[in-house]
């Protein structure tokens, strides 16, 4: 019963289940005829994954049940999507990017299973001491493949919307020479020459 004490007892349509799994907790619920299913580590969070998907169908904002991985995702984006916008050098820099910094166990998620949760993990673990610029740059794409999968009625909502990226490296101090200091420069090397 979401919400409730009871463990692995089904109840009515759009009521829903939770049951113990060996790595977590399940959940399951009927919402228009389809079961859906969701899984956490933890009861509260599969309680809440069940309400989330009780209140986007009964709001209308609920997307079809998919399977579809963010690593398909971010390939057919890739292909259909920033093609449009962006030059064949970025394009294949923001390839690079996923494919280094998106781990497999990651990639093999699928889209509707990302959480706000999960992004803050994925973006602690990884960037934690890059430049702000990197993760900038990595923040921006994939902010804007999520938003292509909301566009596309794949998820309902952007989990990296308003999400704060963690602290980075501080900008590296540059040390230009003075005018007078560049002339000293140039006049050794004439001389050298």
């Amino acid at each position: 019963v979401v919400g409730g004490d009871s463990v692995g007892r089904t109840t009515g349509s759009g009521q829903g289940s939770i049951f113990k799994t060996n790595n977590g907790w399940r959940g399951q619920i009927m919402l228009g005829g389809k079961r859906r299913s969701v899984s956490g580590k933890k009861k509260s969070e599969v309680i809440d994954k069940l309400d989330k998907l009780k209140s986007e169908y009964n709001s209308g904002n609920y997307a079809k049940q998919s399977n579809m991985t963010l690593e398909e995702w971010y390939n057919k984006w890739l292909a259909m999507h920033a093609s449009k916008t962006l030059s064949e050098d970025s394009l294949s820099y923001v390839r690079w990017m996923f494919d280094k910094y998106i781990s497999e166990e990651m990639k093999s998620m699928r889209v509707q299973d990302l959480d706000r949760r999960t992004l803050d993990t994925f973006y602690v673990e990884t960037f934690s001491g890059f430049s702000r610029n990197t993760v900038q740059l990595f923040s921006v794409e994939f902010k804007r493949c999520l938003e292509a999968a909301v566009d596309e009625g794949i998820i309902t909502n952007n989990p990296h919307h308003k999400l704060q990226l963690p602290k980075t490296k501080p900008p590296k101090k540059v040390f230009a020479y003075t005018a007078a200091d560049q002339k000293k420069i140039v006049n050794y090397c004439k001389r050298r020459l």
